[in-house]
């Protein structure tokens, strides 16, 4: 006699709490999932895991960026190095062009805040002008240039300064070009005529010997000549840009005009004194680096514990200072400079 066996009542006893198998090894069936407590367990450790890992992550990428933008600079020192050997000279730092005849046979000061200059600064300017183009017709005979693109010829003089000289020494002219919200900037460098080298429109031209990416230009003072900006994300401070003249560099020249608020007036010194320059004989090119912010400027010695000291008054060898900043320049005053990237050291100046 057969016994018929249910297999739906056999697959319910096998799950039941009083089975055999449970009473012989006590154990329990196949777990159906985690336990709440369980998946809290696993959510903490998984959140460590990442609290742990992210700063790694985020240090590795800003190690990654700041290389990015020492390889950038190394890139426009190799075109001034370039220029130079052409010319005789490295890019000034700040000049001035009229953009009429009559200016440059009677210089005087003018311009319009924060584009300022002086008569001097024309008579100086002209004489760099001649080193660059020796032919070059300040009478203006064949017409008046359109410098800055405005679709203008003549006009007011032209105020370059900084990484205003970058692009325009480095690139030449530049048009403009307005994508949706974007702006573009593209160098077109100078026409080979040596009396007119800043004409415009056809006939062969000069290849520019840094040609900045498109979109990594800026123009704060709104004169439709670009500045250049480093590769840091949102970076809206352009490079700073600072040439000796005769062996050294000059007050003057590193000034706000043209640019921003926050550049620094003295270019970095290796003594406390701001006697000694780095690159005395040659250029700084400074990043802003992260805060997009460059300080005062002054000292940076990186053998010693305060790599960006303070340093008195009497070491400020200007009467014009950085906004907020007078008298004596404390290390907490020059915490800005902490991330600055520069050409002649090979990290962020105070290591961040």
């Amino acid at each position: 006699m057969f016994l018929k066996t249910n297999p739906y009542s056999l697959r319910f006893a096998g799950r039941g709490c009083d089975s055999s198998t449970q009473s012989d090894g006590g154990s329990s069936g196949p777990r159906a999932g985690f336990t709440l407590i369980e998946l809290l367990a696993v959510i903490v450790v998984i959140s460590i895991l990442i609290a742990l890992l992210l700063p790694a992550i985020n240090g590795a990428r800003r190690r990654a960026t700041i290389a990015q933008v020492r390889t950038e600079i190394s890139a426009i020192e190799s075109a001034c190095v370039a220029f130079e050997k052409e010319y005789g000279i490295h890019p000034p730092s700040r000049i001035v062009i009229p953009q009429t005849a009559t200016l440059w046979a009677t210089p005087a000061d003018g311009g319009v805040a924060p584009n300022l200059y002086t008569a001097q600064e024309i008579r100086e300017s002209k004489a760099i002008i001649r080193q660059f183009w020796p032919q070059f017709d300040f009478a203006y005979t064949a017409g008046a240039p359109d410098i800055d693109g405005d679709g203008t010829a003549g006009g007011s003089a032209i105020v370059l300064s900084n990484a205003e000289c970058l692009a325009f020494f480095l690139g030449g002219l530049h048009e403009k070009t307005v994508e949706g919200s974007t702006t573009l900037w593209r160098a077109i460098g100078f026409s080979k005529d040596p009396a007119a080298p800043f004409r415009r429109g056809t006939g062969p031209r000069t290849t520019p010997y840094y040609e900045h990416p498109a979109s990594r230009y800026t123009d704060l003072d709104g004169d439709n000549l670009p500045e250049i900006v480093d590769p840091i994300s949102g970076q809206g401070t352009p490079y700073f840009y600072a040439a000796t003249t005769n062996g050294k560099y000059g007050i003057l020249t590193y000034g706000p005009q043209g640019n921003s608020a926050n550049y620094p007036i003295l270019p970095y010194a290796q003594d406390k004194a701001n006697k000694s320059a780095w690159n005395a004989k040659s250029f700084q090119i400074i990043s802003p680096g992260y805060d997009q912010t460059f300080g005062p400027g002054g000292p940076f010695q990186p053998e010693v514990a305060t790599p960006l000291p303070g340093y008195a008054a009497t070491d400020i060898p200007s009467a014009v200072w950085a906004p907020g900043i007078t008298g004596a320049v404390s290390v907490a005053d020059r915490e800005a400079e902490f991330d600055n990237i520069t050409n002649f050291y090979s990290g962020t100046l105070g290591g961040r």
